[in-house]
């Protein structure tokens, strides 16, 4: 079931909570994760009886979950939540009860409220997509895949279902279109640094024979540079600091993956690059963008599909649980279409007036950009 769970920045420190503010932060965030489930609870005795028995679940667990191999998306799902979650907040809970054991803390209801700088972290969540899949008998040996989706960012606000449209588009490429799943390389949330987006690139382009097709998925926030260059934001980095990162530029992992051998490139980049967030939040600290972005031609042998035109919303589908633009492209693509110009009609109608459902200022406008 869905679920949101709150922790406070306090939870990645080194050292444990030493006021009743703190602790009682960190009771929230234990209230709020346990009680998502079937479990409600309604005592200090009964949470930390709970946190008990997953902490012995999570010591029977292999220690590396990137050692974890799965061939199922939803197993993909519940590694990157237990890895994310389990560790990060039922540790740091378990010793929070322990050291203040002796305060009068009141648990007698479950209405505790975290303050008001507590950090949302949306957990992935099981998607109520109604997508069929046409499934494909032919296997594309020597097609290979980089998917990347972020939703939980380290330094600013999250990209809301990011992470379950990775995991689709991954399924799309495995069922209908016939990508081995060892042909697939996938970075969520976490894993989604700057230096492994850099390594699995150039893996990428090692990997690509001359008649191998290459699918790029990106879904996370775009930043927009002074210079009006675009960057992908890894979940390591902040919009102020990610022009460090050159090899992060579209326009530079365009030319990357264009200058391999394979025949021909599918990107699709399900971000806008407006300097803002899904809520219209800044994503530069105190400064308003005014900033434009360049027009981006991509290179020879790419076809490029982006969320919108650079100065609108990338939005999310809270009814499919996925991004707005990945929604209606992956349902497109997994009835076998193959004529892209087919796909790109029906994504940009479906986008726009979803978009303007949630209002004007909502507008997206999908983008379909080929090389000549």
């Amino acid at each position: 079931m869905p679920y949101i769970i709150l922790y406070c920045a306090i939870l990645f420190s080194g050292c444990s909570p030493t006021t009743h503010a703190d602790f009682q932060n960190e009771m929230a965030m234990a209230l709020a994760g346990i009680n998502s489930g079937n479990t409600r609870i309604t005592s200090q005795k009964q949470l930390a009886s709970e946190l008990a028995k997953n902490l012995v679940k999570q010591r029977q667990a292999p220690d590396n979950q990137e050692q974890v191999t799965s061939r199922s998306i939803k197993d993909e799902r519940l590694n990157d939540t237990k890895d994310t979650y389990q560790t990060n907040f039922q540790k740091r809970i378990a010793l929070a009860l322990e050291k203040n054991k002796d305060n009068n803390l009141g648990v007698n209801n479950t209405s505790f409220e975290p303050e008001s700088d507590a950090k949302v972290i949306v957990a992935p969540q099981a998607s109520k997509s109604n997508i069929q899949y046409n499934k494909t008998n032919k296997i594309a040996e020597d097609d290979f895949a980089l998917i990347i989706g972020i939703s939980n960012y380290d330094e600013v606000t999250a990209v809301e279902f990011a992470d379950n449209s990775a995991y689709e588009y991954k399924k799309l490429l495995m069922t209908t279109y016939g990508l081995p799943e060892e042909n697939i390389i996938i970075l969520v949330n976490k894993k989604a640094t700057s230096g492994k987006i850099k390594s699995k690139l150039r893996l990428l382009t090692e990997l690509t024979e001359k008649n191998s097709k290459i699918y790029f998925y990106y879904a996370g926030h775009g930043v927009p540079s002074r210079k009006g260059d675009a960057y992908i934001l890894p979940v390591d980095m902040s919009a102020d600091d990610v022009e460090v990162e050159p090899t992060l530029r579209l326009d530079s992992i365009y030319k990357k993956l264009a200058n391999s051998k394979a025949k021909k490139i599918f990107a699709v980049v399900d971000s806008c690059f407006s300097g803002k967030d899904d809520n219209g939040k800044l994503l530069y600290k105190g400064v308003a963008p005014a900033l434009m972005v360049k027009n981006i031609k991509p290179p020879s042998k790419m076809t490029l599909i982006t969320a919108s035109a650079s100065k609108e919303f990338a939005n999310d589908y809270q009814e499919q649980k996925h991004r707005m633009m990945s929604y209606f492209l992956i349902k497109n693509m997994a009835t076998g279409e193959k004529d892209i110009k087919n796909t790109y009609e029906y994504i940009r109608k479906k986008v726009k007036r979803a978009s303007l459902q949630k209002g004007f200022g909502y507008k997206q406008v999908p983008q379909l950009i080929e090389s000549d």
